[in-house]
């Protein structure tokens, strides 16, 4: 992965905090191995663990007695050998699902737990229409489970730091998604083919930053463009920097990409404002 995408993700976690999430009233306590504070309203929050044990890491049900509720990110609890991550019953909030590159980091929640569930080792909330965390797989295709209407901040970042000379990979979205969130698909450079589907309403802030979609058709033999997408004409919001951009070269950043919608659409918008080649289909 690149300095500039590492930076990128690590500016991004010191300066986001969630809406509505209770003020820090206490100073940092650890308890087995767990760094934490109390919430204002006296819950816990899990800011990070000081340990690197492989396996499975389980943070707590409570703390003397006070209810774990929120998890600041994931990257502070678990090491290029964490194999599992239990979220206990209690937790409504977690800030950062960002973890370790391509470890294969599962995740697991208590049956009980009324925010979130785990799907095949991701983490979504209980009715399954938000993704939060994808774990990493080798696996050629990528499937978004059919119930999600929304992708997370980061629900791919295990998947950063690849290298355009791996296998490349196809990522499958749901017909039903309206939301990718930003820096949702950042850094995976082996992206090969991701349709947005009809209905999707908004790409946030550098989703695709430093991830080459090289969308080819059936029988194309070359590659002409670094990126190649069609984003449809429902698409109403694209942020910043959200496709077509890498870490920053000899030049701007910015690599040979082909966008291709409607005329007079959002995705005709982008092009434009930032110079990117707009075919209207």
């Amino acid at each position: 992965i690149s300095l500039t995408l590492a930076l990128v993700l690590i500016i991004g976690t010191l300066c986001v905090f969630p809406v509505g999430a209770s003020a820090k009233v206490a100073p940092t306590k650890t308890y087995k191995g767990f760094e934490y504070y109390e919430l204002s309203d006296g819950g816990i929050r899990i800011i990070g663990y000081d340990s690197d044990k492989s396996g499975t890491v389980t943070i707590p049900e409570t703390i003397k007695g006070k209810k774990v509720v929120s998890i600041l990110q994931f990257s502070t609890l678990v090491n290029d050998k964490t194999t599992k991550l239990v979220i206990p019953r209690y937790v409504k909030t977690i800030t950062y699902t960002s973890g370790n590159f391509r470890t294969g980091l599962k995740y697991s929640v208590a049956k009980a737990n009324k925010t979130f569930c785990s799907y095949k080792g991701m983490l979504m909330t209980k009715s399954k229409k938000t993704l939060y965390a994808m774990p990493y797989s080798d696996k050629k295709t990528i499937t978004v489970p059919s119930t999600v209407v929304n992708i997370r901040a980061r629900a791919f970042y295990s998947f950063a730091g690849g290298s355009i000379f791996n296998d490349p990979i196809t990522i499958k979205l749901p017909k039903g998604l309206k939301k990718i969130g930003a820096y949702a698909f950042m850094g995976i450079d082996e992206l090969h083919r991701i349709t947005l589907p009809s209905g999707l309403k908004s790409i946030g802030r550098s989703a695709f930053y430093d991830s080459l979609i090289k969308y080819n058709k059936p029988g194309e033999k070359t590659v002409d463009y670094m990126t190649k997408i069609r984003i449809p004409k429902s698409v109403t919001t694209i942020g910043r920097h959200a496709i077509g951009y890498c870490h920053p070269g000899e030049d701007t950043g910015k690599v040979s990409c082909l966008i291709k919608g409607a005329k007079g659409s959002a995705a005709e918008a982008y092009a434009k404002a930032n110079k990117f080649e707009f075919k209207a289909i």
